[in-house]
């Protein structure tokens, strides 16, 4: 028979290279209530950031940066801002300003009314893959609203037991996290809301935000300050 060849040798995958780096905002805009909220977004490949900055007379702007830039840019047009969050694709940012949901082209552009009626104490809001919009109502109901423009509709009513804000997407079609609320947000917990049949589990008390890794992991914003990270199941 003939001679087998030796097979290669077994070779341990490379770790994947590990970047550092530091990020100073200066006069980075903190939610005036008792949760722990910075008005910043990270596009999901992690390339741009999107926050919002605390300037000449209290006046607030939308700044844009990508991971390769020095410095970040101001977004014309976008003044008196909160709550910036991203499209899955990165190309687009959302924001709020004076109840008054926007979009805009992180390249640039004139931002883009989409609709009016939106909490301004406690702005959030989350695009979502199938191409709806959701974000909080001044009475904390959750409004969901096609992002290539449209009517605005109630997609989830509040729980007694806590006002919804900060919705965050999951990979998981129709079920975001939220964070739960009570009154002036003294107490706060993460909770899911499923969109479909409106319920509402909580997933950890204590807790101010939540996001969701592509590593199946859940890094948790607790209201102590603290931050935890376990793997979570869709």
């Amino acid at each position: 028979p003939p001679a087998r060849l030796p097979e290669p040798p077994l070779r341990d995958p490379s770790p994947a290279p590990v970047s550092r780096g530091r990020t100073r905002i200066p006069g980075a805009r903190v939610s005036p209530l008792r949760c722990r909220a910075v008005a910043l977004s990270i596009s999901r490949g992690g390339v741009s950031m999107a926050f919002v900055t605390v300037w000449g007379g209290g006046a607030t702007r939308l700044r844009l940066r990508e991971r390769g830039d020095l410095q970040a840019r101001p977004l014309d047009g976008a003044l008196d801002v909160d709550g910036p969050f991203f499209s899955p694709d990165g190309n687009w940012v959302g924001y709020f300003s004076k109840g008054t949901l926007y979009k805009a082209a992180f390249s640039g552009g004139t931002p883009i009314q989409m609709a009016q009626g939106a909490n301004t104490a406690l702005a959030g809001g989350a695009w979502l893959d199938d191409g709806r919009i959701v974000f909080i109502a001044p009475d904390f109901k959750m409004m969901a609203m096609p992002a290539a423009g449209g009517t605005p509709s109630v997609a989830q009513i509040s729980e007694r037991d806590g006002l919804m804000i900060f919705p965050s997407v999951l990979p998981r079609r129709d079920v975001l996290l939220v964070t739960l609320c009570t009154n002036n947000c003294a107490q706060q917990s993460l909770a899911t809301v499923n969109l479909k049949t409106h319920a509402v589990d909580t997933v950890l008390a204590k807790a101010s935000r939540g996001f969701y890794l592509p590593s199946g992991i859940l890094v948790v914003v607790q209201s102590d300050g603290t931050v935890v990270g376990a793997p979570f199941d869709l």
